[in-house]
């Protein structure tokens, strides 16, 4: 009836009951080192920021993304039908940053984007996950945000990548060679968005966004400069953005 307990729900029931574990101990007379306790309590956080956080760029991992998506989703204010949006993004050229600068310049990016995320226009109010089936792809949960609403939210996050990326070949571009300075130039993000006013399941959304992200990536020219808007049925919109961006 209530489905399988998330993540949180488990890891959370454990720390409560280790809790209630070394304070009963402590009430029958039994002794518990402190420091002991603290230490385990500590681990038992470990493992759980562990199963539910990417270590790379700070963001949910995607199974924690879908649960707490799907909790969203469920919400008994949603009989009012705000929305809800979903926004897909993956990094455009991201392969040869890996090829040819290396793995660390490519775990560098992903830092930085997840950085990106984590410090939105909505800080504490979305939720941001990276993709287990693509080290580029990410997931973005957008509570009380219509399609058009989203885009705002793509356009800023692109419009700070892209930034990011100018002060990086600014500051260190005369360092770098002309095939690698390519490369970070080459750099960009691919978004499609999904938004739903009643009920919908999150695979469905992702499905929705997937599609809009692809109509993106397969816009002619290295930079997207677009947004791409599921709106039903087999109708994607595709968003220009404005050329700083």
């Amino acid at each position: 009836m209530f489905g399988k307990p998330t993540m949180e729900r488990q890891y959370g029931h454990l720390l409560a009951a280790f809790r209630e574990l070394v304070e009963g101990s402590r009430n029958h007379g039994y002794f518990f080192p402190e420091d002991r306790a603290e230490a385990a309590y500590a681990a038992l956080e470990g493992i759980y920021r562990r199963a539910t956080r990417d270590p790379l760029t700070g963001v949910d991992t995607g199974e924690h993304l879908r649960e707490q998506a799907e909790e969203v989703l469920r919400r008994p204010e949603r009989r009012y039908r705000p929305a809800v949006s979903l926004l897909r993004s993956d990094l455009d050229n991201f392969k040869n940053v890996n090829d040819m600068l290396g793995h660390d310049a490519g775990d560098g990016v992903l830092r930085a984007y997840g950085w990106i995320l984590r410090h939105g226009a909505r800080r504490g109010t979305d939720l941001h996950g990276r993709e287990g089936g693509g080290a580029d792809e990410f997931i973005s949960i957008l509570p009380g945000a219509d399609a058009d609403g989203a885009a705002v939210v793509a356009r800023s996050i692109k419009g700070r990548a892209e930034v990011l990326k100018r002060r990086y070949l600014k500051q260190y571009g005369d360092r770098l060679t002309p095939e690698a300075r390519d490369v970070i130039t080459d750099l960009d993000v691919s978004m499609g968005i999904a938004s739903t006013h009643g009920d919908a399941s999150y695979p469905q959304m992702r499905k929705e966004a997937d599609l809009a992200l692809y109509a993106v990536k397969h816009l002619p020219g290295k930079g997207r400069k677009a947004i791409g808007i599921f709106r039903g049925g087999q109708h994607i919109e595709i968003v220009p953005l404005p050329e700083q961006v």
